[in-house]
């Protein structure tokens, strides 16, 4: 790809970026704070589905995180192992593996893990039921945050 086009791409993307932003920004506006009970879906079908609970697109004023819930098959392995920002999985029901870069972690019914920015990340569903996950994450683009710690120096 020449160098003209691959500007012209990404304008065209910054532009399609802009006009997202834009309509999270309306969305934002909503500012909802509850997902009623009967809205949660406890009980979606082990298809391996993920449902959105609270994000900017369905109308929360929330800028660094969301929080989902996914449904995980009987026998499912997460062979598509991905990155992001900062994460922590609740596990609701079920029991398998939770692998954390190089790691395979144990986990059942009660179990959190934290999984550290940019580490890449799947999951093992090994029991005969659905595995439900509740997912809290930092949304794309969202920058690393650190703590500072001041010294008495500074």
């Amino acid at each position: 790809m020449d160098s003209a086009t691959l500007y012209s791409w990404r304008q065209h993307l910054l532009h399609e970026l802009g006009v997202l932003d834009d309509e999270f920004n309306q969305r934002r506006k909503a500012k909802n704070y509850l997902v009623p009970r009967d809205q949660v879906p406890w009980e979606t079908p082990a298809d391996n589905q993920t449902v959105t609970l609270i994000a900017p697109e369905l109308g929360f004023d929330i800028h660094t995180l969301q929080l989902s819930v996914r449904v995980v098959p009987p026998g499912y392995t997460d062979d598509t192992f991905h990155r992001h920002g900062e994460a922590v999985h609740y596990y609701l029901s079920g029991q398998g593996d939770q692998i954390v870069g190089e790691e395979s972690i144990a986990v059942e019914t009660g179990d959190l893990v934290f999984i550290p920015a940019g580490t890449a990340h799947g999951i093992k569903n090994s029991a005969d039921g659905p595995m439900r996950v509740l997912v809290a994450e930092q949304l794309p683009g969202t920058y690393l945050q650190r703590p500072v710690i001041k010294s008495d120096s500074d």
